[in-house]
């Protein structure tokens, strides 16, 4: 078979090119020399090469068994048995006695068949390999859940859960979890969810009514104390979904907002509101809340930011503005004495200098006698240059 095949390849060659040289020569049309190339291609080729000349001639000639069995034997070669069986499966639709399409159809789909079965057998051992794994993952998250305490436990009871959202055992430990933390909404639709799955879980059962207890005492004291103790016992029996949480929601936002922690107070009054959007304390105290949440932001933007080293009392506080006739009070007292000008500027005696010569002659001569003095006042009263 070795010795053969080449020798068989080349035949097919040289009859191709003879095939096409008669073409050529005799006129025929190009069509025609390619419909012979392709079909002389898929005859000789093997696999993927002789696919897309097979299918070429194939459309063009449906009715061509030969071609047909070609490109089916060229999927087989792939091991695209699927391809195989379709071509099969319409070449019989085209002739349906045709014993020879009947019979390599059958060959065609057992192997498809074989196919099919190894490759589900791999998923099925793939999926049996990480269910295997995930399960020992699970089982070390149960031990960790109800061993470990707080936020560690915690952690360990959501990661489990992750795995499997529904495995009791996890979410008893969960619930354990929340009572512990007086948590008791918590852990009741923790409890509840486990018993959901396994309805003869005693610990879940033994600690669900356990946990309901506990919240009906932590109600009442949500409902009538003040302060951080009253918002403590609301977080502890806050349930969703129960018809008393609209009232624990309203009393956390009463408490919040009386404590100053008004964002926090929007945010319950808003899920208060939702359970009863009605309630006019509720929207009278929320349309209260919401300016005082913005009001900050519009008033400080404006705001220059301080200087780094400056008092904040001094940036609220405007400083009065005397620097400058502090220095011009510095600068005067520097300046030489100017007594004896203003006394020249006194009127009284200017006016009474003027009818008497001889007593007006003294405060001229003593102005003359003096040292010049750099100012802009005269030497002489009434005389300026």
């Amino acid at each position: 078979m070795t010795t053969r095949e080449p020798k068989r390849s080349c035949m097919v060659g040289r009859m191709a090119v003879i095939a096409m040289a008669v073409f050529l020569v005799s006129g025929i049309p190009f069509t025609v020399a390619r419909s012979a190339e392709d079909a002389v291609s898929c005859l000789s080729a093997t696999g993927e090469a002789a696919v897309a000349p097979c299918r070429r001639e194939l459309l063009r000639d449906p009715g061509n068994v030969e071609i047909r069995f070609a490109l089916s034997d060229a999927f087989m070669g792939l091991r695209r048995y699927a391809d195989a069986v379709a071509v099969l499966r319409e070449g019989l639709e085209n002739f349906p006695g045709n014993d020879a399409i009947k019979k390599k159809l059958i060959l065609a789909e057992s192997y498809l068949e074989e196919q099919q079965y190894i490759e589900k057998q791999k998923k099925n051992a793939a999926a049996a390999s990480g269910s295997k794994n995930q399960g020992t993952q699970i089982r070390l998250s149960i031990i960790r859940c109800k061993k470990l305490k707080g936020d560690t436990a915690l952690a360990a009871c959501n990661e489990g859960l992750d795995m499997n959202p529904d495995h009791p055992d996890l979410l008893t430990g969960r619930g354990n979890v929340w009572l512990a933390k007086d948590r008791f909404g918590n852990a009741i639709r923790d409890y509840e969810a486990a018993l959901a799955a396994d309805p003869k879980n005693r610990e879940a059962t033994k600690n669900l009514r356990l946990a309901q207890t506990k919240r009906e005492v932590k109600i009442t004291q949500c409902l009538r104390s003040d302060g951080p103790d009253g918002l403590k016992a609301c977080d502890a029996a806050l349930l969703t979904g129960v018809p008393d949480e609209f009232d624990v929601q309203k009393r956390r936002a009463g408490l919040l907002q009386a404590m100053g922690r008004e964002k926090e107070a929007i945010e319950a009054y808003r899920a208060a509101a939702r359970l009863n959007p009605d309630d006019s304390q509720i929207n009278q105290s929320l349309a209260a809340l919401s300016p005082v949440i913005e009001t900050p932001m519009t008033v400080q933007a404006p705001e220059p930011s301080p200087v780094p080293g400056q008092a904040t009392v001094a940036s609220t506080v405007k400083p009065p503005v005397q620097s400058p006739p502090a220095k011009a009070a510095v600068a005067a007292s520097e300046m030489p004495v100017q007594s004896p000008p203003a006394k020249a500027f006194d009127p009284p005696k200017v006016k009474k200098a003027v009818p008497e010569p001889a007593t007006a002659s003294p405060p001229i001569k003593m102005a003359a006698m003096q040292p010049r003095q750099y100012s802009n006042a005269p030497e002489v009263p009434g005389i300026t240059h």
